[in-house]
């Protein structure tokens, strides 16, 4: 039940990483209310109450935020909610560390790379489309990749080799992009990076760089990232193009106090190729534990501080081992348990675990977050050791359905592309 005597902080969104945002609230004091559609997402179970709306909806958040009378809102990891929230501490008169405009910047990718642009950041070029009928892509040479202009995460994206597969595919597009428009820019073939960092005053720091590793599927049309690795190798002339992006990137959407996520390519002529930039932590165990076990700074409770109005200071202890987040995916079946995980973490070949899936959930035929059972962390001295670690890993571990048989994708994960 809300405690009346305390102060009451709205969570935005009940993901797995949001459970530390809850706790974190609870130990400075606030009664902690969490906002999501679904009945019962992971982090409800921490939170005071559970307030079942749409962190997408601004109205129904607005009127939870006033009728709640919350002292603060808070979100961490979730793209879509950006607007909605700082819409909604906007009309609250709220203090925020983002604008209702940055915010809308951050998450239509029109907007996104149009800023980029203008800031003389190398990003792939691009066209978009408010119909299907309406796109020319007679500017960009292929393959290029397709997406829906407001979305997130991997719904919705093509992989397009000619403009005959890509009319084939785009209807996927924007089916995803629920009437919205859909960005075809050009495929750059590279090595793609994950590059966390937090801004504090003003001034950018560069927490952490992490290799993607990514499975291709359907014929090469579709991956999904598979796994990320950390700290990435990278020469000198490649963390100096890092540095000197992350600060353009920064007041080009101006972000002085918050994350900043940059999606990038390291393209062959070693340009490094800005895809996307997320004003968030990501949400994936490789953007909030990888980065606090590889750098020692507190990245999630430093958002939450900085969303609280609460002064956070820079200071890292790097770890000096390579770490690992990789997901284990399934086959079509239906998931009864995982075997293995639990020795494994026991004997400290597995530093962290998450499961995805619950008991008796079927899962789909298709390579994609429908058919990702859990993900683990590991880590070791160098990435020798490091593949041989997860060699034994996968040999251990085993997804079973209720009949006792493996359905565990053996053949995706780092043991193969590290």
């Amino acid at each position: 039940m809300p405690d009346i005597s305390r102060p009451r902080a709205l969570v935005i969104g009940g993901v797995s990483p949001h459970i530390a945002v809850v706790e974190r609230l609870k130990a400075l004091g606030f009664d902690t209310i969490l906002a999501d559609y679904k009945d019962a997402p992971p982090a409800a179970a921490h939170a005071g109450r559970h307030l079942q709306i749409s962190t997408l909806d601004t109205d129904a958040v607005l009127q939870a935020a006033r009728d709640l009378d919350v002292a603060a809102i808070v979100n961490v990891c979730l793209d879509q909610p950006l607007p909605v929230v700082a819409t909604v501490r906007a009309a609250l008169g709220h203090a925020a560390p983002m604008t209702p405009e940055a915010a809308h910047k951050l998450t239509d990718k029109d907007a996104m790379k149009q800023v980029l642009r203008a800031a003389g950041v190398d990003t792939a070029r691009w066209t978009v489309a408010e119909r299907l009928d309406a796109l020319d892509a007679r500017g960009l040479t292929f393959p290029v990749v397709a997406k829906p202009v407001g979305g997130t995460g991997s719904l919705g994206v093509i992989f397009a080799r000619d403009a005959a597969a890509l009319d084939a595919q785009l209807g996927q597009s924007f089916a995803a992009a629920r009437g919205g428009g859909v960005l075809v820019e050009e495929f750059i073939e590279g090595r793609e990076l994950s590059i966390d960092c937090i801004v504090i005053g003003g001034a950018v720091h560069v927490l952490l760089a992490r290799e993607r590793h990514k499975t291709w599927f359907s014929g090469g049309q579709e991956a999904t990232c598979h796994a990320t690795v950390a700290p990435a190798e990278l020469g000198p002339e490649t963390q100096a193009q890092i540095d000197a992006q992350a600060r353009a990137i920064a007041p080009a959407f101006g972000i002085k106090d918050g994350p900043l996520l940059i999606q990038s390519i390291m393209a062959p002529d070693g340009r490094l190729v800005v895809l996307e930039v997320a004003g968030r932590i990501g949400g994936g165990p490789g953007g909030n534990r990888v980065v606090a076990m590889a750098t020692g700074f507190d990245f999630v409770g430093a958002s939450i501080d900085q969303q609280l109005g609460r002064p956070v200071t820079y200071h890292t202890q790097p770890d000096g081992r390579v770490f690992a987040a990789n997901n284990v995916y399934a086959g079509q079946g239906v998931f009864d348990r995982l075997t293995g995980m639990q020795a494994l973490l026991d004997e400290g070949l597995v530093e962290e675990h998450y499961t995805y899936r619950m008991q008796g959930e079927p899962i789909s035929d298709h390579l994609s977050g429908r058919s990702r059972v859990c993900a683990f962390i590991a880590a070791a001295a160098d990435h020798a050791a490091l593949k041989a670690r997860l060699a034994d890993i996968y040999d251990r571990l085993d997804i079973l359905d209720p009949a006792g048989r493996s359905i565990m994708r053996r053949d995706i994960g780092l043991h193969h592309t590290l």
